[in-house]
């Protein structure tokens, strides 16, 4: 049974909201480039993929268009999660790598390859998945989410590797 939500409750989620700024990018107080960028992208991967099983945990209980709606959606939420780590990575101190700007020139290139796929993904999703089943098919969600993270994640390893930075290699962003 659910509970009602009471005014203590309300207010108390609204006094926790406030104790930090959510537009204040984490990045800013990184202590080092490699740091701020792991970070950033680590949470970034986790957030796409919680994007994508808030689907999961809401389709059973939708209707056909509830389904295509909500599914819809998580592409959105998906464009607003990279336009986030898109500012982070913009902000992360540039100090403890010599090759900071291009780098991060690098991985912001890669974001625009990672928004152009989720918006081509919705796209077709808002064409060709069939959403009469829970598991609409054929998903292009959880596939465009993987695709997603390989976009960042590859280049990041190609960086690493270029640019003898190991610490931005291996498990950095995962």
């Amino acid at each position: 049974m659910k509970r009602p939500l009471t005014a203590l409750t309300i207010a108390t989620a609204l006094a926790l909201s406030g104790c930090s700024d959510p537009s204040a990018p984490r990045t800013s107080t990184a202590t080092s480039f490699t740091e701020g960028t792991c970070s950033a992208i680590s949470e970034w991967g986790g957030r796409m993929v919680d994007a994508a099983n808030a689907f999961t945990d809401d389709t059973a209980h939708l209707s056909d268009a509830g389904r295509r709606a909500r599914y819809l959606f998580a592409f959105d939420e998906q464009a607003r999660i990279t336009d986030d780590l898109r500012k982070e990575l913009e902000t992360t101190t540039p100090t403890g790598d010599a090759e900071a700007e291009p780098i991060r020139a690098q991985l912001l290139d890669a974001l625009d390859d990672v928004t152009t796929n989720i918006h081509d993904q919705k796209a077709d999703a808002a064409e060709h998945v069939n959403f009469h089943f829970i598991g609409p098919r054929p998903d292009r969600l959880f596939s465009g989410t993987e695709k997603s993270l390989s976009l960042v994640l590859k280049p990041l390893d190609e960086i690493s590797r270029e640019s003898q930075i190991d610490a931005l290699g291996g498990s950095c962003g995962r």
